[in-house]
């Protein structure tokens, strides 16, 4: 049982974890790195700089006993971190963990700043009680992690930053340039920033989309030039990044033309390419090769294309690739191949080829109407068989261009 913690680092995160502990009926100390003697506690709670900590341990392992005669725990509340950096403690017999605020802590922040917060728990299974125990003490809300799964924490932390630290930086631009044109951010910002936030906590809650607005979704390039051009060059420069962020979080269901232009009118510091899951249905008739293609049959005009779509902030190649498929023709031809990818600048895409080989190749022609939320969605595809040759002169726009490299 935890009855005491000793908390080792006196920054925003070490200060108010040991305000919380002290509070809810721990015996709490706070010790600064440099002062290590004579630690006594249940529990000793590394509140240092990511960097710092395989260091403490090492240091740790110095003064402390090893293989204690009571159940002792180490943990560190980096977000960043598994407890895998830890693991020489616990080869010497303490309990390890990492126990992590989801919270963005500010300077002077105290017990209450942590009540109601979700703590990220990663440890042993059979520890993981105690551990939950420790941040319900805290009135904090336990959120268990995969034990040493250093992919799931990077994930895990990055969504953090982008909760708290980007959404501040935004405020802290806004703030800057209303105070630029003698305007208060007070007046301003407070009132537009709740409405996003509960917008957005409450599409959270109920599952849907969050709503998202503004002159990037609109595809209003104009506006976005006219805001270049008036702000100062540092401003500006910030702001190019903004657009190019909102741009590529929100590029499921744009136009390529927007796309371009925006790259071209706004002149970003940085690309916008959209990655886009290309797949080429290869299948060989009397030994020639041929590509499932579609037409509209809503625009006559617009020539052949194949299967493919935007790969989402989450999604990994394949699996986006294949659910383009099952979209856009109705059928689930498995897993494609990942061949390659490729930037094309000229339509600000980042394409992955990808493709499928079928020896047992449905009937065509067919008709299908797509599904999904995508720009496509609820359009009318009519599907065929076209000899590679014919598919690498007639398909739109850049897809031709890969036929040759696809073709096994």
């Amino acid at each position: 049982m935890i009855q005491s913690v000793t908390v080792i680092g006196s920054g925003r995160a070490g200060s108010a974890i040991a305000a919380a502990a002290q509070l809810n009926g721990y015996q709490t100390k706070v010790r600064r790195h440099t002062d290590l003697e004579h630690l006594e506690a249940d529990l000793i709670l590394l509140a240092v700089p990511d960097a710092a900590i395989a260091e403490m341990v090492g240091r740790l392992r110095q003064i402390l006993p090893s293989q204690p005669s009571s159940v002792a725990y180490v943990v560190h509340v980096s977000g960043a971190q598994t407890r895998a950096v830890l693991a020489p403690l616990e080869k010497d017999g303490y309990v390890t963990a990492s126990v992590h605020p989801f919270q963005t802590i500010r300077r002077g922040a105290g017990a209450e700043d942590l009540r109601n917060v979700s703590w990220g728990i990663e440890c042993a299974k059979e520890h993981q009680q105690e551990f939950i125990n420790f941040v319900r003490a805290l009135n904090g809300r336990p959120v268990l992690l995969r034990d040493g799964d250093a992919h799931q924490k990077r994930v895990y932390h990055a969504a953090a930053v982008e909760a708290s630290n980007v959404v501040q930086n935004a405020v802290v631009l806004a703030s800057e340039l209303l105070t630029s044109v003698t305007l208060s951010p007070i007046d301003l910002i407070p009132t537009i920033l709740r409405t996003a936030v509960e917008n957005a906590i409450r599409a959270l809650e109920t599952g849907e989309s969050i709503p998202v607005t503004g002159p990037v979704v609109r595809g209003d390039v104009e506006t976005i030039q006219g805001h270049l051009q008036a702000l100062p060059i540092v401003a500006s420069d910030v702001y190019r990044h903004h657009v190019a962020a909102m741009f590529l979080a929100c590029a499921d269901g744009l136009p390529d033309e927007y796309r371009r232009s925006l790259q071209q009118t706004v002149g970003l510091a940085v690309p916008v390419l959209v990655s886009k899951a290309l797949v080429y249905i290869v299948r060989h008739s009397e030994g020639k090769p041929q590509i499932l293609v579609f037409r509209r049959p809503d625009a006559p005009e617009v020539s052949p294309q194949i299967p493919k779509g935007t790969v989402g902030l989450t999604e990994d190649i394949v699996t986006a690739a294949r659910r383009e498929v099952l979209e856009e023709t109705g059928i689930d031809f498995g897993t494609p191949e990942y061949l390659y990818s490729v930037d094309i600048d000229d339509y600000g895409i980042r394409a992955h080829i990808c493709r499928v080989v079928l020896q047992d190749a449905p009937f065509a022609p067919f008709r299908h109407v797509v599904t999904g939320d995508g720009e496509d969605g609820g359009m009318v595809f009519e599907f065929e068989w076209m000899p590679a040759e014919q598919a690498e002169r007639e398909l739109i726009a850049y897809l031709g261009r890969f036929v040759a490299n696809v073709v096994p």
